[in-house]
């Protein structure tokens, strides 16, 4: 896809790894808020009120771009009643190796094959999340 193509460029030529890292975390992040309201049937605004901020906060907060903090991050999670965010070692455990993550540049869908996984979202063009075939 050419629009990946441009993302990738501009990592490859402007971006540090670090830079690049909290964006795709903070998308990811976002995705899973938005995906968390919709499943709540909720608007920003009543979570907003729910987590005592400002709609005009919530907004800057899912902008992608905010530098959220834990506390924040916390709120939310408990608002939502979701975890936006989990160690390895916590997702291990708790899943028992049952899902992976892979997280790469422009490799399309289609052409990852592991016939001990089905692939069971694909939020991001960048992410798939592959759960254990059974």
């Amino acid at each position: 896809m050419e629009y990946n193509s441009i993302i990738t460029d501009f990592w490859a030529e402007h971006g540090t790894p670090e830079a690049e890292r909290f964006v795709n975390l903070s998308m990811d992040i976002i995705d899973e808020i938005h995906q968390a309201l919709e499943d709540k049937g909720w608007t920003q605004k009543e979570l907003a009120n729910a987590v005592g901020k400002s709609p005009a906060e919530i907004s800057k907060w899912l902008s992608g771009l905010h530098n959220m903090t834990l506390k924040s991050l916390v709120k939310l999670e408990i608002a939502l009643d979701k975890h936006l965010i989990i160690t390895e070692s916590v997702a291990t455990e708790k899943y028992h190796n049952d899902i992976k993550m892979v997280s790469f540049g422009t490799i399309m869908t289609n052409e990852i094959k592991d016939a001990n996984y089905n692939s069971i979202v694909v939020n991001n063009p960048l992410k798939v999340v592959y759960k254990k075939a059974s």
